[in-house]
This record gives C-alpha cells, structure tokens and sequence, in this order.
C-alpha cells in the first residue's frame, strides 16, 4: 500500500508534539501532521511500512511508523538520540515543517494473525513498528478476529503505553499479556540470551496454532526465529522486520538487499520461510 504511486513526492508535514519516553532518555517521540487535509486522507499505512523523512539540506531519513492507523489525524515516530541523523530532527521546534514520502515497504500481513495467538518481540531501537503492530490489533473494532497477544520487550525498549490520556490502560485491553524480560533480550555481543528463549517457551501454549513478529538486531532475530520453529511454529507464521539494514528506501542503492530480495521494496517485513537459505548481513 503506498500513498503516492510516484515514491519521490515530498508531503508536507510539521511537528506537532515532541515528548520523552518516562525512563528511556535515548528515545523521544516525534509526531507529525500533515499540512493539507487531503494528504491526511490519503495517507493510508499498515503497521511495519516505513516513511523517507525529508530534513531540508541533511537528505532522507528512512523511518518505521510508530503510530497505528487507529490512533487519530496523525503519525509519529521513536528516534534515537544516539543516531546523528535523527538527533537532527529532534533538534528543530514544534512546528518545524519537514517533507515525507510514503508509506513505502510491505508491511504485516495481518490476516495471517487472524485466528492465532500472537507474539510480539523486540528491544529498544527495533522497537517502533511493532508498536504499531500491536496498536493495530488491540484497537481493532473487530478484535476477536486474533487471539491472545503476548508481548515480550526487554528493559530497553520504549513504553507501549507513552501517549498517556490518547490510548487504553493495559486493565481496559482484552486477552493481552505483556512480559519484560529482567535482562536484556541481548548480550553483548548482539546475540539473543537464553534467559529470553526460556521466557518465550514458558509463554507459548500452542507454537502450531501462533503466529510470531519479531525486530531485533540480525544476529538475535536469527536466533529467536530457529528456536520459534523448533519448539512448532511453522516459517511461514514467524514474520521478521529488517528495517534498520534500508538506506535509500526507494531500491536505487543497492544497500538492503537480502540475497536477490532489497529489504526496502520487498520488506521490510519478511516471513521466515521468504527469507530462508538467504545471506542476512547486519
């Protein structure tokens, strides 16, 4: 699904509200509304697609919607302030006007969530779209369509909950578990601790009948979808976002590609069994 069908128009947007994560000083939440009511009506997105952000006379930034397309007129994003490009962005004013282009990328194919308890995995700056992800599914007016959600997040990871007084408390949502892991989901090294692998077995009643999404550094998303598939998920239920390997985001450069796929036009959001036998490099 793509707003524009030429991906190079910029859409002018403006920042409407910055605000800090309540105990993640690395991250700030930026959110952006469109100048012309028209570009908001058009503007139709699914959780796991990605925007070019245009900072005037500093290029395009390729980055993950955060919002869901539940939650009202606007989008916004998770930046990072360790991330030069970003840390930019975050230095203009509210009401500083930037251009967009998008949504671009495949996102989740939500109906294979149909009918399947769902887990939802990840750790800090891998963070946004699957909060997207799962604002989408809670909101959904047709709810029962999925069944139980199960989110595991490490301690680095942003608050679901960060946009106080616009969205439900964990107590008003139906069938949702959320579960931080007491260490890092990661080790030093990039890979997937076994503290986190033992979690995700306690917590899955049924691999046959689940379906999983999961964004983390390669490395670790390697690990945690073979061990997915070894306790009974089947590939083709086991979705992967690789959205931090995209550079141009428009397929020009060459940069994302996975095998013979370019993560920016056939991703970022990929199946286990799309991306299986092919070289994944950070």
């Amino acid at each position: 699904m793509q707003f524009w069908k030429n991906p190079y128009k910029l859409v002018p947007v403006r920042i409407a509200e910055k605000w800090n994560e309540p105990h993640h000083n690395k991250f700030v939440n930026i959110s952006l509304e469109f100048l012309n009511i028209e570009d908001r009506v058009g503007f139709k997105y699914l959780p796991g697609q990605f925007c070019l952000i245009s900072d005037f006379g500093y290029g395009d930034i390729p980055m993950s919607i955060a919002s869901s397309p539940f939650e009202g007129k606007e989008i916004f994003f998770v930046l990072d302030i360790e991330i030069e490009r970003e840390r930019e962005i975050l230095s203009r004013e509210e009401g500083a006007i930037f251009g967009i282009r998008g949504p671009l990328g495949k996102g989740y194919p939500l109906g294979k969530f149909e009918g399947r308890d769902i887990f939802i995995i990840g750790s800090g700056e891998h963070f946004p779209e699957l909060r997207s992800l799962f604002w989408y599914l809670a909101l959904d007016d047709e709810r029962s369509k999925y069944g139980k959600i199960t989110v595991v997040l490490d301690s680095n990871a942003p608050s679901l909950f960060s946009r106080k007084g616009q969205l439900p408390e964990l107590s008003e949502l139906s069938n949702i578990e959320i579960n931080y892991s007491i260490e890092s989901i990661l080790s030093s090294d990039g890979e997937c601790c076994d503290s986190a692998l033992k979690l995700i077995s306690h917590l899955v009643p049924d691999a046959s009948k689940s379906a999983a999404a999961i964004s983390l550094p390669l490395k670790a998303a390697k690990t945690i979808t073979e061990h997915l598939i070894d306790i009974g998920f089947a590939r083709e239920n086991v979705f992967i976002s690789l959205h931090r390997n995209i550079r141009c985001g428009v397929g020009k450069c060459g940069r994302c590609n996975v095998g013979h796929k370019f993560v920016c036009i056939d991703g970022p959001v990929f199946s286990a069994l799309e991306i299986e036998g092919l070289v994944m490099d950070e």
